[in-house]
């Protein structure tokens, strides 16, 4: 809840406090956790998609080198250690007791078949890469990686990249200009659980969008996770959601419907567990697209279609207390958040409004997209909602079919410049750059200042030009911000889910509680 996470402390103290008395999982009979998403991946590849559904799906197969604690701090996963060895030179000592799914220790090879593959894929991650020239392994468990240009924040860039087991026999190390063949595992191999990660879970069964089946490998590196078997459910609608966790089907769902919180929290076997603000709701608008004589390629016209919106509106009748109106790019909890003045641009006399737009949301964006239909419809605009799958969207983006799409964005790593330059600076494969610029905006003056954002060493000067990025995006909004939201989940009562910075939802933060709900409330 929006400066209101007292509760996650008070969780945290719980279940520090009850870890010892935890029972034995794993030891007797099958443990099984049943876990109701709003989405599930569209593809088991973690490379696929640049999706919170994928990162939620990915991240319990395969791991990244280091996660990002939500702060300005770097915490290791495969990675035990890092340093700085110049300005374009990082180091990166592996962990030795990493086992992949197929056996085969961690090695430095796995980095770069990853690295490889990544820049083969030219998909939407490709530019967590673009600035890498090289790596080279130093030793069994040590990478040296060069890059083009200095990279402060490189550890932070990487926390987004799931690493996955080179194929038998793969050796060589990573080059931009070229590397060893890497086309050795396909979809099929992902979907059906063949490529080796080194997570906690083993992919056993998987319906695109639909479902995924999780079983726990007894080999795993880390802590063991409480639960042997995993089910991740699509749900895409918030009220079948809560119907689920209240009737057992499902133990947990994320993203509970806000008209239910106050159910929820009022149940004696059900509860809530909300964190701080990762996701951003946005509008996305197609610049490539005419309505009438209108351009959605027009700033000015962008800006009357955000000023008719009533954030505030928005986020005090529909969010129940889980949201904050958006004025700028970043949720207020993000550490580079830039503190602008909470107000919108004022489209230039005159302007207007398309006389029609199409909205494409996602089942589980449909009510404030229904929220954001009604505000435009009072400025004028015949408004129709597309209701599509989710796992059409990827499609829908790629062919550019759509007027304005709504979406949320979480911010993974808490880079802004990495953010925009992923999705919003001119498109340009060769340099990896706007791989998720889906709605075909360009603009000079903020490619320039995110190269340079991307490039500089100086922590001040850093900070200073995200302002300007934010400005900028502002300004122009090629992207219209509506909605920071907050972490959220209902789950029975008995379990205590432990927040992370990246909301994405894992079954090893989800912990059973021996106590009574009255203890832990």
């Amino acid at each position: 809840m929006p400066g209101k996470t007292s509760r996650i402390d008070q969780l945290l103290l719980v279940f520090i406090s009850l870890l010892s008395a935890l029972p034995a999982f794993g030891t007797s009979a099958e443990t099984s956790l049943r876990i109701g998403l709003d989405f599930v991946a569209a593809s088991a590849d973690p490379h696929a998609i640049a999706a919170p559904s994928s990162h939620t799906l990915a991240f319990h197969i395969f791991e990244p080198l280091v996660m990002w604690d939500g702060g300005d701090r770097i915490k290791p996963v495969l990675a035990q250690e890092w340093r700085r060895e110049g300005p374009t030179r990082w180091s990166f000592t592996l962990r030795s007791d990493v086992r992949f799914h197929d056996g085969h220790p961690l090695g430095p090879e796995d980095l770069a078949f990853t690295f490889c593959r990544l820049a083969r894929l030219e998909g939407q991650l490709q530019g967590l890469i673009y600035n890498i020239l090289k790596t080279q392994a130093l030793g069994q468990n040590r990478v040296q990686i060069d890059t083009r240009s200095p990279m402060s924040n490189l550890p932070r860039q990487l926390s987004r990249l799931a690493i996955i087991g080179a194929p038998p026999g793969w050796r060589g190390d990573y080059a931009a200009e070229g590397c060893p063949p890497t086309n050795q595992y396909k979809a099929a191999d992902f979907n059906a659980g063949r490529v080796p990660g080194s997570g906690p879970y083993r992919l056993t069964g998987f319906n695109a969008g639909a479902s995924a089946i999780l079983q726990r490998y007894p080999g795993y590196w880390g802590e063991a996770p409480a639960w042997d078997r995993v089910e991740m459910i699509a749900i895409p609608e918030g009220a079948e959601r809560a119907r689920a966790v209240i009737s057992r089907k499902v133990d947990i769902i994320n993203r509970p419907p806000l008209e239910s919180t106050s159910f929820f929290d009022q149940h004696p076997n059900t509860r809530i567990v909300t964190g701080g603000i990762s996701r951003t709701l946005f509008l996305l608008p197609n610049t490539r697209k005419r309505t009438g004589a209108v351009s959605l390629d027009s700033a000015a016209v962008r800006q009357a279609i955000s000023a008719a919106i009533d954030r505030r509106g928005l986020a005090d009748r529909l969010m129940g207390g889980l949201a904050l109106p958006a004025f700028q790019p970043l949720p207020p909890d993000d550490p580079a958040y830039p503190g602008l003045r909470e107000e919108l641009p004022t489209p230039p006399p005159g302007t207007r409004l398309p006389q029609k737009l199409e909205i494409t949301t996602p089942p589980t964006f449909r009510r404030v997209a229904d929220g954001v239909a009604r505000y435009l419809r009072l400025a004028g605009v015949q408004v129709d909602i597309r209701d599509v799958p989710s796992e059409a969207l990827p499609g829908l983006l790629e062919s550019g079919d759509f007027d304005m799409m709504m979406l949320g964005r979480v911010m993974f790593d808490g880079d802004l410049a990495q953010q925009t330059r992923d999705t919003l600076v001119t498109r340009d494969s060769a340099r990896g750059a706007g791989a998720g610029n889906f709605q075909g905006y360009s603009n000079a003056e903020l490619d320039g200042l995110v190269e340079r954002a991307m490039g500089t060493e100086d922590k001040t000067e850093r900070a200073a030009l995200t302002r300007q990025i934010s400005t900028l995006v502002m300004r122009e909004l090629p992207t219209i911000p509506l909605l920071h939201i907050a972490r959220s989940w209902a789950m029975h009562s008995d379990l205590g889910y432990l927040d992370q910075p990246d909301g994405l939802t894992l079954a090893a933060n989800v912990v059973p509680l021996v106590a009574t709900p009255a203890r832990v409330r």
